[in-house]
């Protein structure tokens, strides 16, 4: 179980990023919603995943256009029978085309296009349970895949962690291809290679202040949304305020920022602080200029 529900799952990951890529509407929509619901957290919770149905609707669509198993497992039929006027015999080895089937124009609208929002509408006939004879990539009947519910999550946790904490880019101009290769499993004939850029950078901000000898160190740490450290430095200051030090702190946080160009920085230290120290500055000058 653990071996199907992961193979399947990172050849699926692999599809969703291709997708998405090609379609870059759809995946600024994904992380709308992900900065939503999750905002500055660095780390997706599996309480979060209930909450970001377009997600959702990007993996179903996912397994719609490119479902791992294409043929399913073969299954046998125990007796002759006969379906839609075929005669079955006994002992036949038989396979579905989920492929085909979850392509047809029959019950898909411009089936070939990666339109997640196809999803959000009657989600409760196009689950994972196999009871919709149009969408089963895990199958149905009693031989349905058993690890639905573990494949379901990792797939939901790692995109959503993947797409909330970096954004992606093709390296060297390349474009996304869908060309398939089937293997054990349906995957892409050229592996998809990206190139990760931190969405949020955390710049953490302190100081310390010597009273007696009115000298203060000031310092900042810069991490990725992995807690990697990118950056850092302390610095020796001349203060004899606690917030004069709070307030270089800051400062030199800013500083990091702009000389590494970054975005999405989230400046942490003691806000209130600094909040009243500018505030009591304000007051102050603004009582010079009234005298």
């Amino acid at each position: 179980m653990i071996i199907g529900s992961t193979d399947t799952t990172s050849t699926t990951m692999e599809w969703a990023m291709t997708e998405l890529l090609r379609h870059p509407n759809k995946l600024r929509r994904v992380t709308e919603e992900l900065d939503a619901i999750i905002g500055d957290q660095t780390s997706v919770e599996e309480s979060h995943l209930p909450r970001l149905p377009y997600l959702e609707a990007v993996v179903k669509e996912t397994f719609r256009i490119h479902p791992p198993a294409p043929l399913l497992f073969p299954h046998m039929s125990s007796e002759t029978t006969i379906v839609a006027g075929y005669t079955i015999p006994k002992n036949s080895n038989i396979f579905f085309n989920v492929w085909a089937i979850q392509r047809d124009a029959e019950f898909w609208e411009d089936p070939l296009r990666f339109e997640p929002e196809r999803f959000l509408k009657d989600t409760e006939k196009r689950n994972y349970t196999g009871n919709c004879f149009h969408f089963f990539p895990f199958g149905s009947g009693r031989r349905i895949c058993v690890g639905i519910p573990l494949a379901e999550k990792i797939m939901m946790q790692i995109l959503a962690t993947l797409l909330h904490c970096f954004e992606w880019e093709l390296p060297n101009g390349r474009k996304p291809d869908v060309k398939e290769k089937l293997q054990l499993v349906l995957s892409k004939a050229e592996p998809l290679v990206v190139v990760p850029i931190a969405r949020w950078i955390r710049i953490n901000c302190d100081g310390a202040l010597d009273v007696k000898n009115g000298k203060a160190d000031v310092g900042v740490i810069c991490r990725d949304c992995r807690g990697m450290v990118l950056d850092g430095a302390t610095e020796r200051v001349i203060a004899d305020e606690a917030e004069v030090v709070e307030a270089m702190t800051v400062t030199k946080g800013v500083e990091f920022a702009v000389k590494n160009i970054w975005e999405n920085v989230l400046l942490e230290t003691d806000s209130l602080i600094v909040n009243n120290f500018l505030i009591q500055r304000m007051r102050r000058d603004a009582n010079k200029a009234g005298d």
